[in-house]
């Protein structure tokens, strides 16, 4: 039995494998790749950003070595992500082991920070993002003031209808609606203050167009930056995510201040973070 090529012109593929004698075509299972020389000094970036020293990277790698190498290329492609005829066997690996990780929030700027990004309504959103109006909220349900908390609710989602149910004097002769709106408009836009223990930082939201040099350096007018990484721009272009590290705390604390939930444009606000 001999291994023939097809050639798929339509798509420039090339599939390996033989024909029974039945005349049906069987693709041959893939043996051990070498790089190409042409792809030798090609830069990878999608395996830089592995730390081939992490435990989770080891697990996920041990977990696709039992893969052949047409398992892998189907759970790629199912991603959208096709693997060049060139790449050798262990590339390919890694490659899915970053994709696993990516999936799984594993890696990237906000590693092990899952952000929740869909909510029920306003409501819910401000209770999650605001920490003031969630103490708010609590404050109320302690002391039994279901009116506040109601008013509140339908406040954030849908203000008209709370304006003709609420606003004037209560029974008590007390304005409900100017008290409770003026506690949730101080509370919605009060400061959010970070615990900044540590010169580490994880930022998202930044404009692309600034690329990783120009981010870099907006960043060193804090202070001296010990390590920039995980840069990464978004799929429509037009923001950008990563981690810097400053030799001290200090020059962290000072980005936040100076830059987190500052509005960039186009509606994103530049999201700052200190990490442990």
């Amino acid at each position: 039995m001999s291994y023939v090529t097809l050639v798929l012109a339509l798509s420039g593929l090339v599939v390996r494998g033989y024909l029974t004698p039945t005349g049906s075509w069987v693709r041959a299972k893939h043996t051990t790749r070498s790089p190409s020389p042409g792809s030798m000094g090609r830069p990878r970036t999608c395996l830089f950003a592995l730390d081939y020293k992490d435990p989770e990277v080891a697990a996920e790698y041990a977990a696709v070595q039992e893969y052949d190498m047409d398992k892998i290329e189907e759970e790629l492609m199912n991603d959208g992500i096709f693997v060049p005829a060139t790449m050798d066997e262990v590339s390919a690996r890694m490659m899915l082991v970053e994709v696993r990780m990516r999936k799984t929030n594993r890696m990237g700027a906000f590693v092990n920070q899952a952000e929740k990004t869909v909510f029920a309504n306003e409501y819910e959103r401000c209770l999650y993002e605001k920490p003031a109006f969630k103490e708010l909220i609590a404050f109320w349900s302690d002391r039994g003031n279901t009116n506040a908390v109601n008013l509140a609710v339908e406040y954030l989602n849908n203000r008209k209808q709370a304006k003709q149910r609420y606003e004037g004097n209560d029974a008590s002769g007390n304005d409900l609606w100017l008290e409770c709106t003026s506690a949730i408009e101080a509370a919605l836009n009060k400061k959010i203050e970070q615990v900044v223990s540590t010169g580490k930082i994880a930022f998202n939201g930044l404009p692309a167009g600034l690329g990783e040099a120009g981010a870099r350096s907006m960043f060193e007018g804090f202070g001296v930056i010990k390590d920039f990484t995980d840069f990464e721009v978004s799929d429509d272009f037009m923001s950008a995510s990563g981690r810097v590290e400053y030799e001290e705390v200090e020059s962290a604390k000072s980005a936040i201040d100076k830059y987190d939930g500052v509005d960039m444009g186009l509606g994103t606000k530049l999201v700052m973070k200190s990490l442990p």
